[in-house]
Order: C-alpha cells, then sequence, then structure tokens
C-alpha cells in the first residue's frame, strides 16, 4: 500500500518540483500540465503534509466506513499491596487513593505484545494507557484509562494474608476501562520498516491487555520479591457497553434487548458464575413483609448489583397489592398521566391487567407499549442504575450505549471473549430483527420460550462464534473449572513462602466455586421456585420443577398463585416496619445462602401455615389459566372512600407542571 502511494503521489510531486525550480523554459502547454500533474500529486498527500513534504509518513489510506457497531468493556479488580513497599516513593500518586491506579497505568504503559492479522507474527504493539506528560491531551475513551472503584475485600480474603501481615497491605478497588472498540474496524500500527501497516483486532488487543496483567501481578517468582496482587472477587463485575458510536441505538432495539432479556434470563443465567444469578421472592411474600422504600426485600445475593427486570415488574406487581390493601400509598408523582406505567393504567385496561400479572408475556407487552427511553428506566423500579440491561446512558449521557452488567469479572481472556461475543450477537440480532420473526421466537409458545431451551439454543440462535460455543461448553463439563485448580496448585509449588500466595490461592479456588455447574444449575432451581422467573403454566410447571419437589413449589411458580396470607382482611393483615422481617430472618440479612432451608421462604413455616389452613386448594383450570390478574380490574378490594381519594389524587398528579416532576416526559415523536 505504501508503495503504491509512494509512485502515485511522492514521485510525480518530486518531479515537479524539480522541473519547476531548475531554472529551464517551458511552454505554456507544458507548465499547464505540470501545474496539474502537481495539484493531482498533492491530493494523494496526507492533510498534514507541509512545504517541502518528500516522504509519506506512512499512515493508512483505507476509506473511512460508515459508523457501525461499537463497544467497550469496564473490568473491575481488587489491588493489593504492601504498604511499605521499597518503591512506594517513586510511585507519583496524587492521593492515598490514586495509588493503585498509578501501578497498575504503569503496568499498561509498558509495550504489549499483540499478533497482526495480516502476517501473524507477535510485535510489539503500543501502550494501554498514555502518559499525560509525554504526550497531547486525548479524547475520553480514545484510549484505555484506570479508575479507582469502591469495591471492598470480604472477610475470608483478609484471613487468607494471616492477621499479622493483613495490617501490613492495604486493599484498593480498581477500574480498568478500554478504548471505544469495535469488532470491524482494527487497530492501526505503523511500522516504518514493513511494507504494510499492521492491523491489530480487537480480541488481540484485549488479550494483551489480560496478558500484560497477569504477568505483571498474577505472576509469582520465587527469585523475586512481590508486593502486589491484583485478582477479581465476588463484587467485581465485568461491564460492556455496545452502541452505534454516537447514532445510539434505536427505540424498537432497546424493546427487543429487553424482551429477549426477559424472555431467556434463565438461558443468560446458564453462562454466569452463580453469585451474579440475582433476583428476589416478592411473588411469594405476604403484602405486609416487605417494604419497597425501606430495603426490606431479599435479594438471592446482595453482593451482585445487577438487578434483571424481571425484579423491577415483581416490584411494581407487590406494590399495587400492597396499595390495594393499604399497606403503602402509591406516590403522587406516580400518578401522573405522563410517568409510565402507573399513570397510564387509569385509560389502559389492558396495561393494568399487565401490571397486575406476575408472567413473562405480560411484561413484554408492557415494554412494547413504552413510548421513550426514559419510560423504558421506570420499569426497572428502585434500581435502575444497577440492573442487568442499564440504558440510562442512550437518555442522559453522550455515551449512547447500553450497558450489559451481569458477568463476573475475570483475568481470563477467553471468558471475556466469549460474553463480548454474545453481546455484539445479541444487539445485532435485536437491531436487525423483524417484528414477527422477533415474536416466534420470544413470543408465546416461541422457539426459546419452552421449559427444554437452554443457552446452547439461544447462542446458535444469536449464531455465536464456535470459540463461544466451545467456551461455554467447557463450563458446562467443568474443564475451565480443572484448568482454575491447575492454576491453583501450581502456585502453591512455586510460592508457598510469599505472603500475597496464601490469598492468590483462595481467590482463585473461590473463583472456582462460583463457576462450578451444579452450583450453578442449584441457583437456577432455587431462584425458580421463588417465583423470581415469574410464573407460567401448570404445564410448563411440571416440566420445569424437578419431580421430587414439593407441591407448594410448583403452586408458587404457577400462573394465578397468591400468598395466602394476602387473603386476610387487610385490617387484620399483620403490620410490618422496614425493621421487621420474615420468621427465622433479621431484618438486616439481606442475602439468600445456598445452605438456607427452603421452609424459611416458603409456607412450611409455622406462622405460615397456620395462615393456609381452610384454604381451598387450586382446581386445574385455575392453574393453567393464561392472564389470572393479583388485582381484578377496577380494584373491588378498595373501599368506596378509598377510591374517591385516589381519584382526587390522580386529579391533583395531573395538575403538576412536568418542571417539577422528578421524572421529565419527552415527546415520543423526538426519540429514536
Amino acid at each position: 500500500m505504501s508503495v503504491w502511494w509512494y509512485k502515485r503521489a511522492v514521485v510525480p510531486s518530486m518531479l515537479c518540483n524539480s522541473i519547476l525550480t531548475s531554472g529551464r523554459r517551458l511552454s505554456k502547454q507544458s507548465l499547464i500540465l505540470l501545474m496539474k500533474l502537481k495539484m493531482s500529486s498533492q491530493k494523494q498527500l496526507p492533510s498534514t503534509a507541509g512545504p517541502g513534504y518528500d516522504l509519506p509518513n506512512f499512515k493508512s489510506t483505507r476509506p473511512v466506513k460508515k459508523p457501525g457497531q461499537t463497544f467497550g468493556v469496564e473490568l473491575e479488580f481488587i489491588f493489593v499491596t504492601l504498604k511499605d513497599r521499597p518503591d512506594r516513593k517513586s510511585i507519583m500518586a496524587s492521593s492515598k487513593d490514586m495509588f493503585a491506579v498509578e501501578i497498575v497505568k504503569n503496568a499498561l504503559r509498558e509495550k504489549l505484545c499483540g499478533k497482526c492479522r495480516d502476517v501473524a507474527f507477535n510485535l510489539k504493539i503500543r501502550e494501554a494507557v498514555l502518559n499525560p506528560f509525554d504526550g497531547p491531551f486525548v479524547e475520553r475513551y480514545s484510549e484505555w484509562n484506570v479508575e479507582t472503584e469502591t469495591l471492598l475485600p470480604t472477610d475470608e480474603e483478609r484471613k487468607a494474608l494471616g492477621v499479622p501481615n493483613a495490617q501490613q497491605y492495604s486493599f484498593q478497588g480498581v477500574e480498568i476501562i478500554s478504548r471505544i472498540l469495535s469488532p470491524v474496524e482494527d487497530l492501526l500500527i505503523v511500522d516504518g520498516s514493513a511494507d504494510h501497516d499492521h492491523l491489530i483486532s480487537y480480541e488481540q488487543e484485549i488479550q494483551a491487555v489480560l496478558n500484560k496483567l497477569t504477568e505483571r501481578f498474577c505472576v509469582f517468582d520465587p527469585k523475586q520479591e512481590k508486593f502486589d496482587y491484583l485478582y477479581p472477587n465476588l463484587e467485581c463485575a465485568l461491564h460492556v457497553h455496545v452502541g452505534q458510536q454516537q447514532e445510539g441505538i434505536s427505540l424498537e432495539a432497546v424493546k427487543n434487548i429487553m424482551c429477549l432479556n426477559l424472555a431467556c434470563e434463565r438461558q443468560f443465567d446458564e453462562m454466569q458464575s452463580f453469585n451474579r444469578i440475582t433476583g428476589a421472592d416478592f411473588a411469594i411474600r405476604p403484602l405486609g413483609g416487605a417494604s419497597l422504600y425501606g430495603n426490606n426485600f431479599r435479594w438471592i445475593d446482595h453482593y451482585a448489583m445487577n438487578a434483571p427486570l424481571s425484579l423491577g415488574f415483581l416490584q411494581k406487581t407487590h406494590k399495587r397489592r400492597q396499595i390495594a390493601h393499604g399497606f403503602v400509598t402509591q406516590s403522587i408523582f406516580e400518578l401522573h398521566p405522563s410517568y409510565y406505567p402507573d399513570g397510564w393504567v387509569e385509560h389502559n385496561p389492558v396495561l393494568r391487567q399487565c401490571l397486575d400479572s406476575n408472567d413473562v408475556d405480560s411484561w413484554m407487552i408492557i415494554v412494547e407499549q413504552a413510548p421513550t427511553i426514559a419510560a423504558l428506566r421506570l420499569l426497572y423500579g428502585s434500581r435502575p442504575r444497577s440492573a442487568t440491561v442499564n440504558i440510562g446512558n442512550l437518555e442522559y449521557s453522550n455515551k449512547k450505549t447500553v450497558e450489559l452488567r451481569q458477568h463476573a469479572s475475570t483475568l481470563s481472556a477467553k471468558a471475556i471473549l466469549a460474553w463480548v461475543d454474545v453481546i455484539l450477537k445479541m444487539t445485532s440480532f435485536c437491531t436487525n430483527v423483524g417484528r414477527e420473526d422477533f415474536h416466534a421466537l420470544c413470543g408465546p409458545g416461541g422457539r426459546l420460550r419452552g421449559p427444554d431451551v437452554t443457552y446452547k439454543d439461544l447462542l446458535s440462535v444469536l449464531r455465536c462464534s464456535q470459540d463461544t460455543l466451545l467456551h461455554y461448553g467447557d463450563r458446562d463439563l467443568g474443564r475451565y473449572a480443572r484448568h482454575l485448580r491447575h492454576s491453583e496448585s501450581k502456585m502453591a509449588q512455586e510460592a508457598s513462602s510469599n505472603p500475597l500466595a496464601s490469598l492468590a490461592l483462595h481467590a482463585i479456588a473461590d473463583e472456582r466455586a462460583r463457576l462450578h455447574w451444579s452450583k450453578v444449575q442449584h441457583r437456577i432451581s432455587e431462584k425458580l421456585i421463588l417465583g423470581a422467573y415469574g410464573q407460567f403454566p401448570r404445564s410448563v410447571v411440571d416440566a420445569m420443577v424437578p419431580s421430587d419437589s414439593p407441591e407448594e413449589h410448583r403452586q408458587r411458580t404457577t400462573l394465578g398463585y397468591q400468598n395466602p396470607a394476602d387473603v386476610l382482611n387487610k385490617f387484620e393483615s399483620p403490620r410490618f416496619t422496614d425493621n421487621d422481617s420474615r420468621p427465622g430472618t433479621s431484618g438486616s440479612e439481606m442475602s439468600f445462602s445456598l445452605g438456607s432451608p427452603l421452609s424459611a421462604y416458603t409456607d412450611n413455616s409455622p406462622q405460615a401455615v397456620s395462615t393456609t389452613r381452610g384454604r381451598k386448594p387450586l382446581t386445574d383450570a385455575e392453574r393453567n389459566r393464561d392472564v389470572s390478574p393479583a388485582i381484578p380490574l377496577g380494584s373491588p378490594l378498595l373501599s368506596p372512600e378509598e377510591r374517591r381519594r385516589s381519584s382526587r389524587s390522580r386529579q391533583r398528579a395531573a395538575a403538576i407542571p412536568d418542571a417539577q416532576l422528578p421524572y421529565r416526559p419527552r415527546d415520543p415523536s423526538s426519540q429514536r
């Protein structure tokens, strides 16, 4: 490419300059031809060429393509370092909190090794993080960066260092943020010694960064002192931002992404470590036992800040039942006609019926009827920022990306690239799929809605790469966990005397345990019988719930189920404060441990059994009906006075100016 450019641009320009400056007498026609040749040759030169520019600068001359799919990754880690390390004074940190950030930045400022796509040999490609003192100011997200993150080690990790050593080390959270990457535009590396420009794919770039982190912080050499260690614990996550540069993602594509995650939530959970599978048990709790604003609801795992969209719908349904029974009052802002979907139910009976149901089909209808991105954000309940699919950047940020937050952080490039491939293929599928084809896959009775559908079927529909299928197949067979076990035993032999080695062994063993396939399946089963996936027809429940499970487990996941405590008169129902909790649990306990007996969360507890006596069991027709609202249309559980008071509240809410609303509505026509 550079040789062709040299002949077409540089040689004619040099020839014209030599003739024009030689002093020869030329005819008028010759002068015109020479000037045309010189002007045409200068068009081939880069815009930075000045007077006397004779040599090419070896920049790429490929045509600029239209904006396509772009993405970025964010990796969270715990960084532990010796407080009194000998080189502490040589590390230029602006504050104590930035000390770990500077150490990681210095490691990524070294040259990385990557493989060229064309010639397939390793070469020094670039520094991932540029030194701000050595070059001009660069635009944000044009280079890799390292920032602080609020992450804490667990007590077990501190104990792994030992009591005397734990006081000598400091723990800090760091987040490594990639530049804007592209699956179609490779990284250009200019090399004047070669006859072409090197092209580095995003896979090789991510691999190079992780290799440098592993080489610098995770390799134990018995001959050298080691003062720091980098590892992911159960709080660390991998976040993937995907978009189309500043074009963003269309409203229909965002709805498809949300509906796909609702319809295939169980399949997406199968690809995660068990601590990233989250949800709540709103569907089976008594009305007085969960306060949304008092944080008295139960996460399956409170460490994972990645609430699924189903949790937001379960919150809304539970709160509507609480309002109908008089446990809580509805906010005046939620009654405003612009507040979706609560402010729309007065004149939209379909939305009202869907909000009173706990099934995926009703949830998808609510998503499809949302007018704007801002309305979709309101569906996530009290935690829109920490949702598994965060769409806030499309509305309130210049990033214009959708953020996927469910995957756990890792130093394995294979795991990161596999999840990135899933996200990119999912976004491309949701952007280009037709409405009828999408409903044939994710709608009622769709191909991806069967009880026997697994993550392998989902990956096949998304057309993920063969490497992605092999990676998740290794997790299924336990080969990836055995690889971590091999790393653990190797480290135990080579670095037994290093205090950080005990922490490293604990971190690797903990990551291996979180990836264990049996624990992942056990967590999914717990989430299913707690009603966190929603409710299903009885035929689907019988196929999903194990045959040896109690009958009450099947009833809780069947369409139309209501907690027996909800049938009590609202004046006789027990009122719980924010500090009250379920029998057998404390108000401060927010997690659902794998070893906890399910009796504390079901109707088998003594207090719950007393409320179920005399309750008529559901018939087969009631279990198999498709839609069974928790509250009949018209809210007959409200007294006439309460209905009049609710009507007056809606009138006052409609009179509130839009400028005073915490959620300011936008014109649907202006939304992509």
